[in-house]
């Protein structure tokens, strides 16, 4: 891009310049202009100028050449052009309003090349000259592309804020430890020192030893800091790991990839005194990690979006030691698949603390097939862990369960899918187990059982959910748990606060009311419906219907029903149809009619009989064998009673 250079100074002279000037590159054929790269390319801070076509060349930050045009000649381009000393020369960009200095456009980023000393096959040195021609303000130091690896031999640590250290890319930049312990530290986790706004991105870091400690980059009580675009490969130990502290707060990370090592990140390992807060992961490819994915130990506010984390040893694990704590933790479209043991693991110890965690949408699938490990798995106290919920994910064809509740409490499952799972060993593992005592959870919503539309998968779950024997209480189950080798629930469970209504499993409900009709039942179940008399029973109409059928008005069934002020009232029939028997006791046991503790002066309480005046004449009919009517004569005074197909009676005194 054509640049205007206003020179305030003296004029070019067309003629060759002095012997003094040899550092300053110069050519008088018209149209020549410095190469960028080749055997002698122009570098960050040097200038060259054409004297036929007055005009100015300078290398951007970009990479690219920048030129300009000499508009008059004054004392500092003189200068510029003997000496080689251009600070007094200034620049205005096209389309800017503002002159800036050659010294201050050349100045905001430098090549690593630039600062290698000859003879130098590390950049041990170069980087540490980058550094320190950088004021407050900060710059960026480039390592541009080249064929190999740039050597560092020593670990290196920035102490300085608003510094970018950036490639052209994961592949085309690269640099190579060739030590243990940490290569690229920010900060040097003092809690006085708290460099800011440090960014590293678009570089692969490789390490030509093995390596047993210490991070590739360590972020060690920094504010601010940036992690884009950059990739941990070969004889990896921790990727990224980041230290807490006072100012340990705001950590940015993108697009890394890492793998073949012990941890990819790893989140509050150490600290002072205080968590890392507000981490954000964004899209990490990760695998191949001896133990796991992602660690994370003590921690306040960490954002996981999207990402893969596949083939290592756990996917992410949170395990807070003593004094830690993890909280506010939201993970959200994440894949954690082919873990060697769990896909998810929540295992905090001693006093380490696990709270308020959120997993939206998380891929738990093919953990543990070889291991038998769930895809979930969930421990620790009610006082370690609690509050973790898990919305619209799925938990599929792993080796143990899809999730596997050992301890905790108040763990919702909402929306989720867990099917497939139980590969390690067919009907052994159920999609859910939860363990003995387990209490304060939920399911709700969704399927644990085959997950339809996934071809070549047979369900191999022993249960849709199991629940061991013991004191769990205060769950809730609402879901499909259907299609199971061996069922949809296995509840031991003795717990009396409950609440099971889901697809392939008995209705259960204690340690609360059912109100039908009413927000307010006063028993364990309470129905409440408008008031009407037995005659209704004829059409179908009742407060409560036990049937046969579908539940239509004309089914077979028991009807009830209250007449307010009234009455109560029980009815056998077919409405619209015909009455039925009703038989209470029949297979038999006694049957008592009134009220309890009745004395001579009792006015109510009695059964009461039929009521005719005079002898009854019809033949009973719908009578069950075995039994015999009974009817009162109120006109002669006698008891009738059918019996041997005629009517027989008693007189009464």
């Amino acid at each position: 891009m054509l640049r205007i250079i206003v020179l305030a100074l003296a004029a070019l002279a067309a003629a060759a310049a002095p012997a003094r000037a040899a550092d300053l590159r110069r050519y008088t054929a018209p149209g020549a202009a410095p190469a960028l790269d080749g055997a002698y390319p122009l570098g960050t801070a040097e200038v060259a100028i054409n004297v036929a076509d007055r005009k100015l060349f300078y290398r951007n930050p970009d990479g690219s050449l920048g030129d300009a045009a000499l508009l008059r000649p004054v004392t500092a381009a003189r200068t510029c052009v003997e000496t080689g000393d251009c600070s007094g020369v200034s620049v205005k960009p096209t389309g800017a309003t503002a002159l800036n200095t050659i010294a201050a456009v050349l100045g905001r980023a430098s090549y690593i090349t630039d600062f290698l000393a000859p003879g130098e096959v590390t950049i041990d040195n170069a980087l540490a000259r980058a550094v320190a021609k950088f004021g407050p303000n900060g710059g960026k130091v480039i390592f541009p592309a080249q064929a190999a690896c740039y050597a560092l031999s020593l670990p290196f640590t920035v102490m300085k804020s608003n510094l970018t250290f950036e490639g052209d890319g994961m592949n085309p930049s690269c640099i190579n430890s060739t030590f243990d312990g940490d290569v690229f530290k920010i900060g040097d986790g003092s809690a006085p020192v708290n460099p800011a706004h440090v960014r590293v991105r678009n570089i692969n870091f490789t390490s030509s030893v093995p390596r047993t400690t210490g991070a590739t980059i360590a972020l060690r009580n920094t504010y601010n800091a940036q992690i884009e675009n950059v990739a941990c490969a070969v004889n990896v130990y921790v990727c990224l790991d980041i230290y807490g502290g006072p100012n340990a707060f705001l950590t940015r990370v993108a697009n890394l990839v890492a793998g073949g090592g012990y941890v990819g990140i790893r989140i509050g390992f150490q600290d002072l005194g205080t968590y890392a807060a507000d981490v954000m992961v964004l899209q990490p490819t990760i695998g191949s990690m001896t133990r796991a994915g992602i660690e994370i130990r003590h921690n306040g506010g960490t954002q996981l979006v999207g990402g893969d984390l596949l083939l290592s040893g756990i996917g992410i694990l949170v395990n807070p030691q003593s004094g830690q704590s993890v909280q506010a933790l939201h993970v959200v479209n994440t894949y954690l698949d082919t873990s060697t043991y769990e896909g998810l693991l929540i295992d905090p110890a001693g006093t380490g603390n696990v709270a308020t965690l959120a997993f939206a949408n998380l891929w738990t699938a093919t953990n543990g097939t070889q291991t038998g490990y769930p895809g979930i798995r969930i421990k620790g106290t009610p006082q370690q862990t609690s509050g973790l919920s898990f919305v619209g994910g799925r938990s599929i064809n792993n080796g143990g369960e899809g999730a596997r509740l050992e301890g905790g409490a108040h763990v919702d499952f909402s929306n989720y899918q867990i099917g497939f799972n139980s590969r390690k060993a067919y009907n052994t593992y159920s999609g859910v187990y939860v363990a003995a005592g387990v209490s304060h959870w939920s399911f709700t919503g969704g399927r644990v059982g085959p997950v339809y539309g996934m071809a070549n998968h047979d369900e191999n779950q022993k249960y849709g959910i199991d629940i061991a024997a013991g004191a769990s209480d205060y769950y809730s189950i609402t879901a499909d748990l259907s299609g199971n080798v061996s069922g949809a629930l296995n509840n031991l469970a003795t717990g009396a606060h409950f609440s099971v209504m889901a697809a392939g499993a008995p209705f259960g409900l204690a340690g609360a009311s059912l109100g039908v009709g009413t927000a307010s039942p006063n028993s364990p179940l309470s129905v409440v419906c408008a008031t009407r008399p037995f005659s209704d029973a004829q059409a179908g109409g009742a407060c409560l219907q036990l049937g046969a059928g579908a539940g239509a008005a004309t089914d077979d069934g028991i009807f009830a029903g209250v007449l307010a002020g009234s009455y109560a009232w029980v009815q056998a029939a077919k409405p619209g149809s015909t009455t039925r028997p009703l038989m209470v006791n029949p297979n038999g046991g006694a049957v008592a009619l009134g009220r309890s503790g009745m004395t001579t002066a009792s006015t109510d309480g009695w059964p009461a009989l039929p009521v005719t005046a005079g002898a009854p004449t019809g033949a009973p009919v719908g009578i069950p064998a075995g039994f015999a009517p009974v009817q009162l004569d109120s006109s002669g005074n006698r008891l009738w009673v059918y019996v041997g197909g005629a009517w027989r009676s008693v007189a009464l005194n």
